[in-house]
């Protein structure tokens, strides 16, 4: 056998040593990434476990803290809107988990500015069922609490927080943003949007509600109008029904070429006004 015979052999048996070494390293490494999966699952079977227990834990406690509070069960009715006098009458129900001997049961309320509480008597009804109709003005928030009485002791627990002006001052949402398009262009995007079913609006003072006026300006400086606009009349691109009142408005308005390098001196001012005559307004910078 020639010299070059025995070398040609020699590298094959080398050639076939490294890859039987080879194989062996890819097969440990197929069995690594298949525990590594096998650990996945496993991980995953742990995470789905803690998960579980958790859930069940927040169950049995939310349920625990239920059992512990006195007020077990609470409501208000709005019952009637006198808009002309801004009043509002409200049926509130509650039923508690005990009565001792001697207690007697009365609401309090204030509002929510206020520290003196005024005491109203209530209607009892099953015993551990109780009821208060009551006026209350539109304008104001109000805090109320329930409260039991004997001569040995008295105790008491909040009832509901009837956020009646808050409501009014927020109910209309508006989103106002305007940025520099091009050199002379501004693009302003504005949406209004305004919901006609919250139980205060019975349909008798709906139309009270709707949205009368919607302006957008457009200010250099808080002074020079640049721009103005009537929303309900300049566009079309509005949602109105018995329900919902939504007005999207998103135009490209030219500016002046004196005005194009001061756009970061540029406001956009959007007022609303309602039936009421109540105004919702915002402003923002114009963003360079």
């Amino acid at each position: 056998m020639s010299k070059k015979d025995m070398f040609f052999i020699s590298a094959i048996i080398v050639l076939l040593f490294f890859s039987v070494i080879n194989f062996n390293k890819i097969s440990n490494l197929e069995n690594n990434l298949n525990r590594v999966n096998y650990l996945h699952y496993d991980v995953e079977d742990v995470y789905n476990a803690v998960h579980s227990i958790s859930y069940e834990i927040d169950t049995k406690l939310e349920e625990f803290l239920e059992e512990q509070l006195w007020i077990r069960e609470k409501s208000y009715l709005v019952t009637q809107v006198d808009l002309d006098r801004e009043t509002i009458d409200v049926l509130m129900e509650w039923s508690i988990r005990d009565l001792q001997e001697g207690e007697e049961v009365s609401l309090l309320y204030r509002e929510e500015s206020e520290q003196e509480w005024t005491e109203l008597p209530v209607n009892t009804t099953n015993g551990l069922n109780f009821s208060v109709e009551h006026t209350f003005q539109l304008t104001k928030n109000y805090e109320t609490q329930v409260v039991a009485s004997s001569e040995e002791m008295t105790r008491g627990e909040g009832l509901l927080e009837l956020m009646f002006d808050a409501y009014m001052n927020d109910r209309v949402g508006i989103h106002a943003d305007a940025y520099r398009f091009d050199d002379n262009t501004i693009n302003i995007s504005i949406d209004i949007f305004n919901t006609l079913e919250h139980e205060w609006l019975q349909e008798h003072n709906k139309n009270d509600f709707k949205i009368i006026k919607a302006n957008a300006y457009l200010y250099y400086e808080e002074d020079t109008l640049l721009w103005e606009s009537d929303l309900l009349e300049d566009n079309e691109d509005n949602f109105l029904d018995s329900y919902h009142e939504n007005i999207y408005f998103h135009p490209l308005v030219e500016i002046e070429e004196e005005f194009k390098e001061e756009v970061d001196k540029m406001k956009l001012h959007v007022v609303v006004v309602d039936g009421l005559g109540l105004i919702y307004e915002t402003v923002t910078n114009v963003i360079e």
